[in-house]
């Protein structure tokens, strides 16, 4: 299969990437019901600050969500795209939360890639870590953090995937919430959406000979 950039140490997600089923399944290449929401790589609470210009926004007539950059243009206009915020699901300030991913394998990321497809490309950025608190770990995954266990703390250079199809495809202005994904659609993208990924990856080759006994 085709190999894009070599793995990155850390990834930032902040759209269906934050649920361990949707994770768990692509990195496994099966539905991994025995672990639960525990996530098979590193995962911890970050987040990226509003200064930084950047909006988590629903693609339009889809589960998703894109990150759009204040840079990012419409195709018939040479200015930059205003980008509105409603502030639902993400802090007062306007920042974005997610989760940091890191001990990621160059398969991993080569996986990760696939699944994200043109829509998207892996650009670096930095977010913010809370400065630790043990209750934020692998196995305790929390996406009702409030503002007193988020502080400002050092910036973190990763990557993030970042929407780099047409801007007309994504509802500006819109706050996409992950607990609403959760809630209404997560078991129908895992059935409809990750799960056929998953047999396509493993026909390209992409996991090896080690899942093919749990098809």
């Amino acid at each position: 299969p085709p190999s894009k950039a070599a793995a990155t140490a850390a990834l930032f997600v902040y759209g269906t990437l934050q649920a361990p089923e949707v994770l768990n399944t692509l990195l496994l290449g099966r539905r991994a019901t025995d672990l639960g929401a525990k996530p098979v790589v590193s995962m911890k609470p970050a987040q990226i600050v509003p200064r930084d210009g950047f909006c988590r926004c629903p693609v339009r007539n889809q589960v998703y969500p894109a990150l759009v950059s204040s840079n990012f243009r419409r195709r018939d206009s040479s200015t930059p795209t205003p980008l509105a915020r409603t502030g639902n699901d993400d802090d007062k300030n306007g920042g974005i939360r997610g989760y940091l991913l890191t001990e990621l394998t160059t398969e991993q990321m080569r996986i990760l890639d696939w699944f994200e497809g043109d829509e998207y490309s892996r650009t670096a950025i930095q977010v913010e870590l809370p400065e630790t608190n043990n209750n934020s770990n692998d196995n305790n995954i929390n996406h009702h953090i409030n503002d007193a266990e988020m502080p400002k703390k050092k910036r973190i250079p990763c990557e993030v995937y970042l929407w780099s199809a047409p801007v007309e495809l994504v509802q500006l202005g819109e706050d996409w919430e992950y607990d609403v994904f959760v809630r209404d659609d997560l078991q129908w993208y895992l059935d409809t959406t990750v799960e056929p990924c998953t047999r396509e990856l493993q026909q390209l080759g992409y996991y090896g000979t080690t899942s093919s006994s749990h098809q």
